[in-house]
């Protein structure tokens, strides 16, 4: 029979197993290998359980960015501390709206013009008009830290023919809880 200190030390021998060395994770997971057990988290820029899955998340953060003023027809002109190349032209400023359009030229849009009839250039991420009235908000900025330009370089290489792509800053807009522009109010 064995003496509870005999039974703790001959525990103690026990090898741990490192279970990271089978490469249990998913290939976009980090594998920590503690006594007794491991974690699989998902790397940076993906989420899911970290076994599995782990996806590419295409949200940037967005905390302590300037908010637009909340108003159905505001914009600001934000000028660029680096230019942007768009469609084969570089451009120092661009206007963020409440409606959906980040223009490179001026926006005056009269209402109920339709997107595809407006005479300016720029990117509509939602071709629609939205709705900030129900506790939606925008926000801008232009960031340069490593994480983020690393992460957008990346995917640029990845997905477009752009071997020799390198970010130099990453011009971040969020649309947060916006709904379309034409969807009815509803009592709840």
């Amino acid at each position: 029979m064995f003496s509870s200190v005999k039974l703790l030390a001959l525990i103690a021998h026990v090898p741990d197993v490192d279970e990271c060395r089978e490469q249990v994770c998913h290939k976009n997971a980090v594998c920590t290998n503690t006594p007794g057990r491991y974690f699989c988290q998902c790397g940076q820029g993906f989420s899911g359980d970290g076994v599995t899955e782990c996806v590419a998340s295409f949200l940037f953060p967005s905390d302590g960015h300037q908010p637009l003023p909340k108003s159905k027809t505001s914009k600001i002109l934000w000028q660029l501390k680096s230019p942007m190349k768009l469609f084969g032209n570089l451009y120092d400023r661009i206007t963020v709206t409440t409606s959906g359009l980040l223009s490179l030229t001026d926006v005056s849009r009269a209402s109920g013009e339709k997107l595809e009839e407006m005479k300016m250039t720029g990117i509509a991420p939602f071709f629609a008009p939205i709705d900030t009235s129900r506790g939606g908000h925008v926000t801008v900025a232009e960031v340069t830290d490593s994480e983020t330009l690393t992460r957008v370089t990346r995917s640029i290489q990845e997905n477009y023919d752009e071997p020799s792509f390198q970010a130099k800053s990453v011009l971040i807009v969020t649309y947060m809880n916006v709904t379309d522009g034409k969807a009815p109010v509803r009592n709840i």
